[in-house]
């Protein structure tokens, strides 16, 4: 069973959900999303091999309005076994029921069938896609609007693997080989945008007041019609940026049409950032959540998109959300006696902001404890160089008393001042 499979587990029984997300996580990726986040669960339902959800009576209604289950395979895992249930969780469109407790075992296996299930569903949607296209027209409808591929273009489409598409660093679109990139930085700005919030449709007027904010309502409709306008005359038309831009009249609003499998780094990333809040309580399974997200970012939110106001707030919160992840990396290795990976994470942290007191004090702290005082020092004056051209200032107290135990060599010192340091912040 691969890694790469996304599970989303959803509920209302905690204790269970906590229960099953241990028995599995050395096998699956695995998305906790609480049941009355409707969004969520439709955006993960696209990317998700297969669900698992822990069910009573009022869950399994609401799961059935929503119609989650029938969108992918779900096992159903029922604490409280009962004739009525059991029919009211198949009823709701759930593949497999299993009851809980169940042994590790049962539930790999459980799962592993909905999974197959999957992969079979997959198959014949690819198979009836092919044989639809082939015998009645060469398009297919991406929300009622016709989007039109020569034979080319769908038997790639067919036959492609997952799009990924990376908006943390320069925004890139990528399968296997094939590599599609904005012209300009303002394509890159409108894409960017209307990825962010995919599926969602944005109409036309939220569209031009986040790409031209304070400017007149006309003016801004007529930038965007020439912006769309110079990316349809591109050079290449088979691999036209705008060829994924689609209007819909009827709701005049601008989406996107992409194939049912996509991978967009940012909203991996932001499910993952839920994920770590559901498992407060298991460090371990944090730190791994954590590693995952520090691998994701690969830059700034759309790098090379400047004076864009929605970028700037993304990009902060996403860098602010980021140093908290790398602090507790860091932290995590320092109390463990790896001081060598927590320099890896401090390292992103100073990357990010060479500014930052605290990922400074952890990068000087870790190098020391790894046997290399000297660079422990240079690291100290290169920060209280930066701090002093940045903001004005000189390091605070805490750092001068060490840089003091750093100069002095006594590690076991050193230790009990990060144990002391690290608690008083936390």
């Amino acid at each position: 069973m691969s890694s790469s499979k996304l599970i989303v587990i959803t509920g209302q029984i905690p204790s269970v959900q906590t229960q099953i997300q241990s028995m599995l996580a050395d096998h699956f990726a695995l998305c906790s999303v609480p049941l009355g986040d409707t969004d969520s669960l439709h955006k993960l339902s696209k990317l998700s091999k297969a669900a698992i959800v822990v069910a009573n009576a009022n869950s399994l209604a609401y799961l059935a309005s929503c119609q989650l289950m029938g969108r992918i395979p779900t096992l159903a895992i029922l604490e409280q076994p009962s004739p009525e249930l059991l029919q009211q969780a198949y009823q709701a469109g759930a593949h497999k029921v299993l009851i809980w407790p169940a042994l590790k075992a049962e539930l790999q296996h459980s799962l592993a069938q909905c999974i197959k299930k999957a992969s079979w569903m997959d198959v014949l949607k690819d198979k009836l896609r092919a044989i639809f296209q082939s015998i009645f027209q060469p398009s297919f409808k991406f929300k009622g609007v016709p989007v039109l591929f020569n034979k080319t273009e769908r038997t790639a489409l067919l036959a492609a693997p997952p799009l990924q598409i990376n908006l943390l660093g320069e925004l890139c679109i990528r399968q296997n080989e094939f590599l599609l990139k904005p012209h300009t930085l303002k394509e890159q700005e409108l894409l960017g945008y209307l990825l962010f919030h995919y599926p969602r449709s944005i109409k036309r007027e939220k569209l031009c007041a986040a790409l031209w904010p304070g400017i007149d309502a006309e003016a801004a409709r007529n930038r965007l019609n020439v912006l769309i306008h110079r990316m349809r005359k591109g050079e290449d038309k088979d691999q036209s940026i705008a060829d994924l831009v689609v209007y819909d009249h009827k709701f005049n609003a601008y989406c996107l049409n992409l194939p049912e499998e996509v991978q967009i780094d940012v909203h991996q990333y932001f499910s993952l950032q839920i994920e770590l809040k559901n498992q407060s309580h298991q460090e371990e399974i944090g730190i791994q959540i954590c590693k995952k997200i520090v691998e994701l970012h690969r830059g700034d939110f759309l790098e090379g998109v400047e004076r864009s106001e929605w970028v700037d707030r993304q990009r902060h919160d996403i860098r602010e959300h980021l140093q908290g992840i790398l602090l507790r990396l860091a932290d995590y290795f320092l109390k463990r006696g790896l001081p060598a990976q927590a320099i890896y994470y401090c390292r992103k942290g100073v990357d990010l902001d060479p500014c930052l007191e605290a990922i400074q004090q952890r990068l000087i702290s870790a190098l020391a404890l790894n046997g290399d005082r000297e660079a422990a020092i240079r690291a100290y004056s290169r920060f209280e160089q930066t701090r002093q051209q940045e903001l004005r200032l000189s390091p605070s107290a805490s750092s001068k008393e060490l840089l003091c135990l750093v100069e002095a060599g006594s590690p076991e010192e050193l230790h009990n001042w990060i144990q002391h340091f690290s608690a008083s912040k936390n």
